[in-house]
């Protein structure tokens, strides 16, 4: 049977209990009667049941059709920014690194002042630096730009050009996991 409790519409719901020497420390807590009661009230609050007039109906429709159309337009206009980050950023590296990326979706980096290997993932968010000594992987390195609408590629194009041109910069501000 519903009621109202507050500003909530609940449902009255009788439970019959059995209770043990176990039972009774859990259900002292809920049951303010004696210890040989058999019953408690649960109360559940439901969500009201709002009544919306036709208009009202049409009008959040409306609203939601059109945040609908908004998130198609941002997400292909995300996805095309994205394309055009992709073919910067394969048009910034030579034949090798293109074809790293092709067959492993990774390239490498020779860092510009200390000439030291290392290897860019483009699969991995966090830590997609690897800093390589005699092929070994020592640790990772995560430096990003910190707007989150920065296609992930234009942010990878950032990462080769820091290690190449401001390596020590680079190292300084990024995480090393």
């Amino acid at each position: 049977m519903p009621m109202m409790f507050g500003n909530a519409q609940v449902w009255t719901t009788w439970t019959t209990v059995a209770q043990t020497a176990t039972t009774n420390q859990i259900w002292d807590q809920w049951i303010t009667t004696s210890t040989t009661s058999t019953a408690s009230n649960c109360y559940i609050a439901l969500p009201e049941q709002v009544q919306m007039s036709p208009e009202e109906q049409k009008r959040r429709a409306d609203d939601i059709r059109q945040l609908e159309e908004r998130l198609a337009r941002q997400k292909a206009e995300s996805e095309l920014a994205e394309k055009k980050a992709n073919d910067l950023l394969l048009s910034c590296l030579n034949d090798e690194q293109r074809a790293e990326v092709k067959a492993r979706h990774c390239f490498h980096v020779r860092g510009g002042r200390s000439g030291h290997l290392y290897r860019i993932n483009l699969r991995c968010y966090t830590g997609n630096i690897d800093v390589l000594r005699h092929g070994i992987v020592q640790h990772r390195l995560c430096g990003h730009d910190r707007s989150h609408g920065t296609p992930w590629s234009d942010q990878v194009l950032a990462q080769k050009f820091y290690l190449e041109h401001h390596e020590d910069e680079f190292l300084r501000i990024a995480n090393r996991h």
